[in-house]
């Protein structure tokens, strides 16, 4: 199960991929830790370029839809896998941390139980509350040293977009001047909410619309050239002239146009919550420049072999980088409720490349431990075929 492909491999955007799985690791472990720009709690330029990797994975998902299926089998395909592995991650990773910390002598006694803090992570944090609230503002902050969670809310929000998706996607992709009115609609319908209610509502669905309207935009682009023209990157003039409209856009709602905008707290920049739109724009013009840079870089020998590999372990990194960087500093800081990571920029760089390693080297091992075991299956039923 991975963020995109559901039939064949396109290695350039898995390439891209590990570059962006890479942009957020290094976002939640050492520049989220270095504090926000402004007084607002907006993350800063670093930040909001890196993490548009996070939208162009909805993006990519939406990019691998094939029509044609029932509502009900793309929810049992897509969703419903998503949605167990959502559940049995934040349960399983919050238990053995918090049976660690325990072990290695940490006072959790002072936190919210261990039930309390899965179940809020579940339904998401400061539910029902006004996000304009010093209520909900006291909610958002880390409820406890064993939290691993940081990156839940995204699945939440991809198995929320995925269902009204699912609903529209087949009837609106037959005319791309529909599609982009249903993107403009979906990416309103969240602002108008965020705006004028601001109630956190239970999974992130107030941005289950803004997230449909996502998929939707990938789903359109993977009916144009777009798959042609990465391949070819170099060789073909359109991939410049995406590199270049895209990295002048970017620049434009980076530095002139800033959206500020931070999903997990609600806080959408001084523009409102109709910053969702420059938020959109902004996302999309640092991801698709993101791509070009990175068809160029991994053409440097062992770079692509490396992103690749982390492209296709997308999910493990995902869901595991918090978790083994908290296994591994544990027994030698404190680790409180105002950092994930209280360490200095150049530990929490080392620890980035000690955690991607770990994780890609327990992935290789399981694979290769699931070889092991089908192949001795499939011996054990030849023989037991042979034998009758």
């Amino acid at each position: 199960m991975e963020f995109g492909h559901e039939e064949g491999r396109f290695r350039e955007l898995d390439m891209y991929k590990g570059f962006a799985i890479l942009g957020v690791i290094v976002s939640h472990m050492v520049l989220l830790q270095m504090g926000a720009d402004d007084t607002t709690g907006s993350p800063n330029t670093i930040i909001q370029f890196m993490y548009s990797g996070l939208i162009m994975f909805i993006v990519i998902s939406g990019f691998f839809y094939r029509p044609g299926r029932s509502y009900l089998e793309n929810v049992k395909k897509r969703v419903v896998p998503f949605l167990l592995i959502f559940i049995a991650a934040t349960v399983i990773l919050t238990v053995i941390m918090f049976g660690y910390m325990v072990i290695i002598g940490y006072d959790l006694s002072q936190f919210h139980s261990l039930g309390e803090v899965i179940w809020n992570v579940i339904t998401s944090k400061g539910v029902f509350l006004d996000w304009t609230t010093d209520a909900y503002l006291a909610e958002k902050v880390i409820l406890a040293p064993f939290e691993v969670t940081i990156m839940m809310y995204y699945l939440l929000l991809l198995i929320m977009s995925y269902l009204i998706f699912f609903a529209i996607a087949d009837k609106v992709l037959k005319n791309w001047k529909i599609t982009v009115i249903a993107i403009l609609i979906l990416f309103g319908i969240s602002s108008v909410y965020c705006e004028y209610v601001h109630i956190m509502l239970p999974f992130y669905m107030h941005l289950a619309p803004m997230g449909a309207g996502f998929l939707l935009t990938g789903a359109l682009v993977a009916k144009t050239d777009f798959r042609t023209i990465l391949t070819d990157n170099i060789h073909d003039r359109r991939f410049w002239i995406i590199m270049a409209v895209s990295l002048a856009i970017g620049a434009i709602f980076l530095f002139v146009f800033p959206a500020n905008v931070e999903l997990t707290t609600n806080i959408f920049g001084k523009y409102g919550a109709f910053n969702i739109y420059t938020y959109a724009i902004k996302s999309l013009a640092c991801g698709f420049f993101q791509i070009t840079i990175v068809a160029i870089i991994t053409k440097i020998p062992g770079v692509s072999h490396l992103f690749t590999a982390m492209g296709r372990n997308i999910l493990y990194l995902f869901l595991l980088h918090m978790f083994i960087g908290k296994l591994i500093i544990a027994p030698f800081v404190t680790i409180g409720v105002d950092k994930w990571i209280p360490l200095s920029m150049v530990p929490s760089l080392i620890l980035v490349v000690g955690t991607i390693a770990t994780i890609l080297v327990m992935s290789a091992i399981y694979v290769r431990l699931k070889e092991k075991m089908n192949k001795t299956t499939c011996e054990g039923v030849n023989q037991s075929t042979g034998s009758e």
